[in-house]
């Protein structure tokens, strides 16, 4: 099987993630799907890819095989990844 395509997928630098930031809309004890050097993923800009539950987010791991799953106790989502109307 293959991945999702990298056309579809956006990031979010961790240091970004982690830190508040006005408007920012805030997904608290998830298990992300992270790149090493990129950052959390969205999938088409405002998809964040993650779970709340741990299992869910490490079958669905395959799909981004450079990436892995880590949890975050708080992630601050700037505007420009939010869904026009909210998630």
């Amino acid at each position: 099987m293959s991945g999702v395509q990298e056309q579809f997928i956006s990031y979010l630098p961790l240091k970004e993630a982690l830190t508040p930031v006005g408007g920012a809309e805030v997904i608290a004890d998830s298990w992300w799907m992270v790149h090493p050097s990129k950052g959390l993923v969205f999938y088409r800009k405002y998809s964040p890819q993650c779970n709340i539950d741990s299992r869910i987010s490490k079958k669905l791991a395959w799909m981004y095989p450079d990436c892995e799953v880590a949890f975050f106790p708080t992630v601050f989502v700037p505007r420009r990844h939010q869904a026009p109307g909210g998630y």
